[in-house]
């Protein structure tokens, strides 16, 4: 199954650049593979409603064909690490090809994107900074995987 992180805007301070680096590479060995992330840029900017549509479809033109697709938004479930990784671990017994995580721009998703997503998966209540949740993700990517392989990274 590849794995697929998908978001609105560029990392460009090199300090969160080697920090995502680091569990990408951590991530080269994991059942999965390692994640291949795409980053999305708008050309002109737009505000409001007008700019989650042009992402939102910009998204949409990334998706692989029968993707599973997860969008990162705070009003979504809360499933913690472990129920991550048993969601991971489902798409991959489903024979699902791609899994494709999603993180929007700074305003968030246009709600056509929660509406065709699989999954709409809260980093928790607090509100994150859009760089840092990719991060974050991939952090819980590798824990996920650690789970999956009873590595003792990983404690309750």
């Amino acid at each position: 199954m590849r794995i697929t992180v998908l978001t609105i805007g560029r990392l460009r301070e090199p300090h969160l650049q080697a920090l995502y680096d680091d569990y990408a590479k951590r991530l080269a060995r994991a059942s999965f593979g390692r994640p291949r992330l795409k980053e999305l840029e708008l050309r002109n900017s737009l505000e409001g409603p007008e700019r989650l549509g042009r992402e939102a479809a910009l998204l949409c033109d990334h998706l692989p064909d029968g993707a599973c697709l997860v969008a990162l938004d705070a009003r979504g479930k809360d499933l913690g690490s472990e129920g991550l990784a048993r969601f991971i671990a489902a798409q991959q017994v489903q024979g699902r090809k791609d899994l494709v995580f999603a993180i929007g721009g700074s305003e968030g998703f246009d709600p056509k994107i929660r509406k065709i997503a699989h999954l709409v998966l809260s980093m928790g209540k607090m509100t994150w900074p859009h760089l840092f949740v990719r991060i974050m993700l991939m952090e819980q990517l590798y824990r996920a995987d650690c789970i999956h392989r009873n590595h003792p990274y990983h404690r309750d």
